[in-house]
This record gives C-alpha cells, structure tokens and sequence, in this order.
C-alpha cells in the first residue's frame, strides 16, 4: 500500500531520522552491557516523541495515528534501539 505524504509529515519523519542517527553511538555497548540507556529515552521525550498521538489539549503533539507511525519509523531508520 502506497502513501502520498505530506510536506509536514516528510518534515517531522525527516527529524526523527536525525535525532535517531543521533541517539545510535554506543548501541552495541548498551546491548553488550544490558544497559537500559535512560539518556537516549529522555532525549526522545524532551524532543516530543513520546506524545505525539496524544491530543494537544493533553500536552501531546496530536498528531493522526499515520504521521506517528511515520516519525516512530524514522526514529528506528536512525536508532533501532530507540525506535523500540
């Protein structure tokens, strides 16, 4: 099934990309070490990624279900990690 994305949704998926590439040294150490990297979580949150489906009036981002499956994609394009 094919989508047609708009500019916002490319845009927002597009940072995702980039802060997950950000987030994605040291992986395999945190894996090696079964180390939970708090850090990288909070970045996430602090960046707004963890309510992004929420409704704005609740603090969220509110944005539909498709656009946050998109940012959530690019986040793991850029750290599988952090994309989970």
């Amino acid at each position: 099934m094919e989508f047609d994305w708009t500019p916002e949704q490319r845009q927002l998926r597009a940072e995702a990309v980039a802060l997950g590439r950000s987030l994605s040294d040291g992986v395999a150490e945190d894996d090696a070490d079964r180390r939970f990297p708090r850090e990288k979580w909070d970045r996430a949150a602090a960046a707004g990624y963890l309510g992004l489906c929420v409704p704005d009036d609740l603090g969220g981002a509110g944005v539909d279900l498709m656009t946050g499956l998109l940012v959530y994609e690019g986040l793991g394009e850029g750290c599988e990690d952090t994309g989970l």
